[in-house]
């Protein structure tokens, strides 16, 4: 076997290496657990900032939609069309030949 310094010098490298392991695998995990929030973080942020878009643009969709009919419904399709414009000139045209 071996003398015993020399036993006493492998277990106390050993037992450096172990530490030193040990060491280096805390400050990786601990990187790894910062990046892990970090991206965690910015995931909820921008999730956040995605369900606002889409809600906005949901809305921008319904406002769209309510200014055309909106529009469309104070056009001369359905305000005024040409055939009750008629009717209302010969009302006009009959009134002012009766009573003038």
């Amino acid at each position: 076997m071996l003398e015993p310094q020399v036993d006493e010098l492998l277990v106390e490298y050993r037992v450096k290496d172990e530490n030193r392991y040990a060491a280096e695998h805390a400050d990786l995990d601990t990187f790894h657990e910062d990046v892990v929030t970090s991206d965690q973080t910015k995931f909820e942020k921008l999730y956040a900032a995605w369900k606002e878009a889409v809600v906005q643009f949901h809305k921008l969709k319904q406002r769209d939609a309510i200014r055309q009919f909106i529009d469309r419904m104070n056009s001369e399709e359905f305000v005024n069309p040409p055939s009750r414009v008629a009717i209302y000139r010969e009302m006009q045209d009959e009134q002012m030949t009766l009573f003038n």
